[in-house]
């Protein structure tokens, strides 16, 4: 059995621990300085949601996982969507799923000029090309192809690109 002495000093050190961890919280974070190469998000013009979508690729266990978040010319954040990708073959793949993960998000939030930005050189490439695809993603360009055109307007870029 505990004595009141004991109570009232586990009871202090509660109180304590989480004092320092509220003023830990409170403490302004430490802004890391952008490493030279490094690309800074750009706004989209007014009137247009900027998409960007990313989709990794683990190799070893054959899954992906994609990331989308919306953003207004503003920059704020209009929406965001994650989720995991199985059954994936290459990164190529990965980010093909990403894609059109990301466009079908935009649609169902109902956005209408739409900007998609990604770091998928290729699948872009491929999505904004007039000629046929003939790789092993094509079925996955087909499909991103068509939702874009349900979109009043559609636009593809790189991050790299500069627009």
């Amino acid at each position: 059995m505990k004595t009141n002495a004991e109570t009232h000093n586990i009871q202090w050190l509660f109180v304590r621990a989480y004092l320092l961890e509220f003023q830990r919280c409170q403490q302004v974070a430490t802004v890391v300085p952008k490493l030279a190469g490094q690309l800074a998000w750009q706004a989209p013009q007014r009137g247009l949601v900027k998409v960007n979508f990313d989709g990794p690729f683990n190799s070893s266990s054959k899954t992906g996982s994609f990331g989308v978040i919306a953003r207004d010319c503003d920059g704020n954040v209009l929406g965001a969507a994650a989720g995991k990708l199985d059954q994936v073959v290459d990164s190529f793949t990965a980010e093909s799923m990403a894609a059109l993960k990301a466009i079908t998000w935009a649609r169902d939030m109902s956005f209408s000029s739409i900007v998609f930005e990604g770091d998928a050189l290729t699948i872009i490439r491929k999505v904004t090309a007039s000629t046929m695809d003939l790789s092993p993603i094509s079925p996955y360009i087909v499909e991103l192809k068509f939702p874009s055109s349900l979109f009043v307007s559609c636009l593809f870029f790189t991050c790299s690109s500069r627009w």
